[in-house]
């Protein structure tokens, strides 16, 4: 081989490993997988806020879908929550609020599937907070903004635990696209491993 013909073979492997392993969907996936992605969405007067959430999810990821929702501010006229007194053999007490709330904050994890586990804090027109878990029939006043980040890389469950006495988040790590990922490795590891053998026969 003359050497012109060896630097450009090299040149050619070397792009072509690149390309191999930055066009692969395993490289999305990883990405991906690493930052998160987010949507966000705005809920009318009216609707109500835990179901909406559950189906904004639905419509945006499909029946297998999981998110955690990272903000939302808006208002409430009804609210329905669970309260942080349980003891062993004794249940939360739970409270219907009637009245104008702002939403201070609303967080938790979403699963189509699986459920869910919303908390969150009210404000009422004297400026007095409560929180607690979402149980539902929170009816919108005005508006609710919300911002849900989600990861193609995990799925939620919520198997029930013994020490608790309620179904708890599982996080499964979803390793579909472990095989394409891996196999996109090899074969740009093989350009990139040409791209070395021509430099080191040349040399």
């Amino acid at each position: 081989f003359n050497q012109r013909f060896l630097r450009s073979l090299q040149i050619v492997a070397t792009y072509a490993g690149k390309q191999v392993l930055c066009r692969s969907p395993a490289n999305e996936y990883i990405r991906s997988a690493m930052a998160g992605r987010v949507f966000a969405f705005r809920l009318g007067p009216g609707e109500e806020l835990k179901s909406g959430v559950v189906q904004k999810l639905h419509d945006q990821l499909g029946g297998d879908g999981c998110a955690w929702v990272a903000t939302c501010v808006g208002s409430l006229t009804h609210c329905t929550l669970r309260l942080a007194n349980a003891e062993a053999g004794k249940p939360n007490e739970v409270v219907e609020l009637d009245g104008r709330f702002e939403i201070l904050s609303l967080v938790g994890t979403i699963s189509v599937n699986s459920g869910s586990h919303l908390h969150i804090s009210l404000g009422d027109k004297d400026g007095n907070c409560i929180g607690g878990h979402l149980m539902g029939d929170a009816v919108i006043f005005t508006t609710a903004e919300v911002v849900c980040g989600y990861s193609p890389a995990i799925k939620f469950n919520r198997p029930h635990d013994p020490r608790t006495g309620y179904p708890e988040l599982a996080v499964i790590h979803d390793d579909t696209d472990n095989s394409r990922w891996l196999r996109d490795i090899a074969i740009a590891s093989v350009f990139f491993s040409l791209g070395c053998l021509i430099a080191a026969t040349k040399s």
